[in-house]
């Protein structure tokens, strides 16, 4: 083969790489969500079919919320002020506008934004705050709202924090309490439980896994496959 043949040769093979290339650019660009779930690291254009299982359905969730309702209006009527509810955004949000629907008794609505999670799907160890109470909580009975009770890290710090500021007293109530990992003796302070959870990373009803599965009307054990790389 002659100096020219394998020149033009190696002409017409960096020209196919070339078009390889801009070709898995284009598919890229074109198919996001699809390239992160090939290497487990993002969910896919179907929220419904990341999800590994439905652990608690519309219905039963809902029948919880009414429970919890009653019980709180039973337990905190008769109070000099009104019952301060407090919402951890970002993930109690849904609980928490359902669950003030059920309460019977004179109450009151704020939120908090703190979360030891980050876009992990396991805690930090660091509590960080994205939202100060707006609500001033000196003699007032607080109720925080919150998603999922896991090492109890973050509902340690928020509940010592109202404390510290005055609140005549400080509860918890939560949908889900996970307590494989709780590192932290928040007993006394959770008070209202849903559901007791398993050693799962659960979805849905307001809980997110990187701002995705909000809007699922159920809670599921999302796939390991979407965030394990």
């Amino acid at each position: 083969m002659c100096i020219r043949d394998r020149y033009q040769r190696r002409v017409r093979d960096v020209c196919r790489c070339c078009m390889a290339f801009r070709s898995a650019l284009r598919w890229r660009s074109a198919n996001p969500t699809a390239l992160r779930r090939m290497f487990g690291t993002g969910p896919t254009a179907n929220p419904h079919a990341d999800i590994k299982q439905v652990l608690f359905p519309a219905d039963q969730i809902a029948d919880k919320v009414a429970q919890l309702g009653a019980q709180i209006s039973e337990d905190y009527q008769g109070g000099d002020k009104p019952l301060l509810l407090v919402g951890t955004l970002t993930g109690s949000a849904l609980f928490t506008a359902d669950l003030i629907r059920e309460i019977s008794i004179p109450v009151e609505l704020d939120f908090i934004g703190a979360s030891s999670y980050g876009g992990s799907t396991t805690s930090s160890g660091n509590v960080s705050f994205t939202k100060e109470l707006k609500a001033d909580p000196m003699g007032r009975d607080l109720l925080i709202v919150e998603d999922i009770v896991d090492t109890g890290l973050t509902m340690k710090v928020v509940c010592e924090l109202l404390a510290d500021r005055g609140a005549l007293s400080v509860g918890v109530c939560t949908l889900l309490d996970k307590k494989a990992h709780r590192g932290h003796d928040v007993t006394e302070l959770v008070k209202y439980i849903g559901f007791n959870f398993p050693d799962a990373f659960a979805v849905g009803y307001g809980i997110d896994y990187n701002e995705y599965y909000r809007q699922l009307p159920y809670i599921g054990e999302l796939d390991p496959k979407i965030y394990s790389e």
